[in-house]
């Protein structure tokens, strides 16, 4: 009988739908995992920027799953990010896999140079795509020097459809890729699913939505790049008989202009920043979702809708959809060209005036999201572990 392999996770600091997934991971006794935070940013407050005001996330599991804070600062998740005392910590945990997230923080390159030196195997996380565009000397480039970087990894848990075309692009083996998907906080959306109908018809009675009125979420920072105004002039241009409403949750920069494009139209509800807890209500009272971004590779807020089963529009420029991803084009959702308002509309009016479409799709967001937490939350580090020969039944 093979020993338990043991799994160090490398991480720039508590993430609030990555540390659900760790609680998850630890539950599982096939093996050990452990967690080193390289800043305490998260558990502790911190200032955002683009929020526009301090946060700290209160549903971190960390009494749940084994890990140690390199730092105690909250210090800044940023390029220069570094923790100097990660070598002697892997070296005394002796893992037999590493698993890093990119390769951009100071951290991660740490974390890598030690597992090369040390003769350890790597798996590696990132959200790197080409759905918003890729091309000329600069992207070739680029993807020489991501050949050469990643060369020692083990293996690559990817995230969804055009993360793994990236891969290939730089050079990465089929057999060395392993579907893991984004988590998100399972148990928090499951306690508000369980009351799914009652906490629906209380929320939109609170927003003052009627019942025949057809909402879209669309959950992020208010910058420039989300494209929320899209979303609001979609709404606003729809013909009347469709009952277009949308759902505006976040806070940022750019609030006060998407105050103004509203200019009191009751058909848009501006909600402001909303605590992760709260989110999934929201996403109920909620008939559909849409995702506007002019870049996104790899959306927390389309996995969280198609868990409540919604169906889903995003733009061509979010790296979520793909013949097998959570937007899948005709099935549960539909793709449209960024910036492009009226194709947008006749998308929403075309969902709020078939039921029957709304319900395929809503059944598919939820069939595959059911499937793709049960990976994100163990499955994948079984399969993975299992292909390198580090674990079996």
């Amino acid at each position: 009988m093979m020993t338990q392999p043991r799994i160090a996770i490398v991480v720039s600091h508590p993430i609030q739908h990555f540390c659900p997934q760790y609680a998850s991971l630890a539950a599982i006794s096939d093996w050990q995992v452990k967690v080193f935070f390289a800043s305490s940013m998260g558990k502790k407050a911190y200032h955002d920027k683009d929020f526009g005001h301090s946060l700290a996330w209160s549903s971190l599991s960390l009494d749940a799953f084994e890990h140690q804070f390199l730092s105690e600062e909250a210090l800044p998740s940023s390029k220069n990010l570094d923790a100097p005392k990660l070598d002697h910590a892997l070296m005394a945990y002796d893992p037999d896999v590493v698993v890093i997230y990119g390769y951009w923080q100071k951290v991660q390159r740490r974390a890598l140079a030690w597992a090369v030196g040390a003769g350890k195997r790597i798996y590696y996380i990132s959200d790197s795509e080409l759905a918003h565009g890729a091309g000329g000397p600069k992207s070739w480039l680029k993807t020489l020097l991501l050949r050469r970087r990643l060369a020692p990894v083990s293996r690559f848990l990817t995230v969804g459809t055009w993360n793994e075309d990236f891969y290939r692009r730089v050079g990465a083996p089929v057999s060395k890729m392993t579907r893991m998907n984004f988590p998100i906080d399972i148990a928090a959306f499951d306690h508000a699913l369980a009351d799914s109908k009652e906490l629906r018809e209380k929320t939109r009675r609170e927003l003052g939505f009627k019942p025949d009125d057809f909402v879209i979420a669309t959950v992020g920072k208010l910058v420039p790049r989300k494209r929320q105004a899209d979303l609001i002039r979609a709404v606003l241009i729809a013909k009347p008989e469709a009952r277009l409403r949308a759902l505006v949750i976040g806070s940022g920069p750019d609030e006060p202009a998407l105050q103004t494009l509203v200019n009191g139209d009751e058909r848009v509800r501006m909600c402001g920043f909303i605590s992760p807890e709260a989110l999934p209500a929201l996403y109920l009272a909620s008939d559909a979702y849409a995702h506007l971004s002019s870049y996104e590779p790899h959306s927390l807020a389309i996995s969280e809708a198609i868990y409540c089963g919604l169906p889903v529009v995003l733009s061509d420029r979010c790296g979520s959809y793909g013949p097998s991803d959570d937007v899948e084009p005709g099935a549960n959702g539909f793709v449209f060209p960024v910036g492009d308002v009226e194709s947008l509309a006749g998308m929403l009016s075309r969902l709020a005036q078939s039921p029957s479409l709304r319900q395929r799709f809503a059944k598919r967001s939820l069939a595959y999201a059911l499937d793709a937490q049960h990976q994100a939350h163990g499955e994948f580090l079984r399969i993975a572990l299992t292909a390198d020969g580090l674990w079996n039944t």
